[in-house]
């Protein structure tokens, strides 16, 4: 007996709706993937990964998601990029291109890692539009991680950072502003052992502000 093989329903989709499949995979915040405040992980299986296995079905949907860097730019997962190495870390964000930035996770362990978080803020900051993270007591004495804070920042939407340990980084002083008093966009704000200026113009169009643990300057 013979038997007739027919295509997958969903070889008919167009690109347009793959897309907007691909694109809901790419959420890392619904559902909740990671939370930097209590520092732990919902999801067994992180958005990043969701796209990079979408990415390996099939030749046509390889061909769609790397012509979407948009898509990998919502995925940065940094707990899950140490993972990969040096070699997939670098893949990952070259196929991000110069779409903008969703960062999440937490920094730790080896040396490398806080080095690729601070070379990442330092090339592409005017690229972040979410920034999720919990830096470790390694990070907290490396100076060229949070001088770029100091940096204007006209995408970004959302700024969640929690510092682990006792040191307060302090963005408040007559020549030192948190994002230098400009983040037109910025609408979330929540921290933890940071310090700076309430008195800055974005402060107002904040729609979410959380505040743990730090001094602020009027």
């Amino acid at each position: 007996m013979e038997y007739t093989t027919f295509p997958s329903p969903i070889t008919k989709l167009g690109q347009d709706i793959l897309w907007s499949i691909f694109s809901l995979n790419a959420d890392m915040d619904e559902p909740l993937e990671y939370d930097a405040f209590l520092d732990k992980n919902f999801e067994n299986i992180s958005a990043l990964d969701n796209v990079m296995i979408a990415s390996q079905v099939c030749q046509s949907w390889r061909s769609l998601l790397l012509r979407s860097p948009s898509v990998w730019g919502r995925v940065v997962r940094l707990n899950r990029l140490s993972e990969l190495g040096k070699i997939g870390r670098k893949e990952i964000m070259k196929r991000t291109g110069n779409a903008p930035l969703c960062i999440k996770g937490s920094v730790q362990g080896k040396q490398s890692n806080y080095f690729f978080l601070s070379e990442l803020f330092q090339k592409d900051w005017s690229r972040m539009r979410k920034i999720d993270i919990r830096i470790r007591r390694q990070g907290l004495y490396d100076d060229t991680l949070w001088d770029v804070f100091l940096r204007p920042t006209p995408h970004l939407v959302s700024f969640k950072i929690i510092l682990e340990g006792a040191l307060n980084r302090t963005f408040s002083s007559e020549d030192r502003f948190l994002f230098a008093g400009e983040a037109p966009l910025l609408q979330e704000l929540c921290t933890k052992n940071v310090s700076f200026t309430i008195q800055a113009p974005w402060i107002k169009r904040l729609r979410c502000l959380r505040l743990e643990t730090a001094e602020f300057k009027g």
